[in-house]
């Protein structure tokens, strides 16, 4: 992840955003906050349904080092 991407992803707290992971895979997801600590650090987010644009109640996190990019859904 670049400098500015994780700089949106701070701006972006709850607010919709679309994760490109490393492997390709894209998805919607709310980040509730980033875990910027010396262990793992990663993002704590709700996935977001594409169809319907609901986040799910169930939270998940990905490690930052895992994450391509972030982009803001009007950009997705």
């Amino acid at each position: 992840m670049t400098t500015e991407h994780l700089t949106l992803l701070r701006e972006s707290i709850n607010q919709t955003v679309e994760f490109e992971a490393l492997d390709g895979t894209r998805f919607l997801a709310t980040p509730l906050f980033v875990y910027e600590g010396e262990d793992n650090p990663d993002v704590f987010f709700l996935p977001v349904d594409r169809t319907t644009g609901k986040a799910a109640e169930a939270g998940q996190s990905i490690l930052l080092e895992d994450i391509e990019s972030v982009r803001r859904v009007s950009e997705a």
